[in-house]
């Protein structure tokens, strides 16, 4: 059975909560490995401190409060 994991990707300081916040990756890594393929498939990217964020009312792309912003590209 393949696992997920939540892998830190990048240290940034938030622009909005102004202290050190991690960007966030859920990782999907399967059972087997096949020749040519990728290690692990991301499935999701979030932040540390993206439900403070996302209930103070900020339009950040990591909170989920800004629809035209791509979550899946990092900063």
């Amino acid at each position: 059975m393949s696992r997920q994991e939540w892998v830190v990707v990048k240290d940034k300081t938030c622009e909005f909560q102004k202290h050190q916040v991690e960007q966030l990756e859920l990782r999907l890594y399967p059972t087997d490995f096949v020749d040519g393929a990728e290690p692990y498939r991301v499935l999701a990217r979030k932040c540390s401190d993206d439900i403070a964020c996302n209930l103070a009312g900020y339009p950040c792309k990591w909170a989920f409060t800004n629809p035209a912003a791509d979550h899946f590209a990092l900063d």
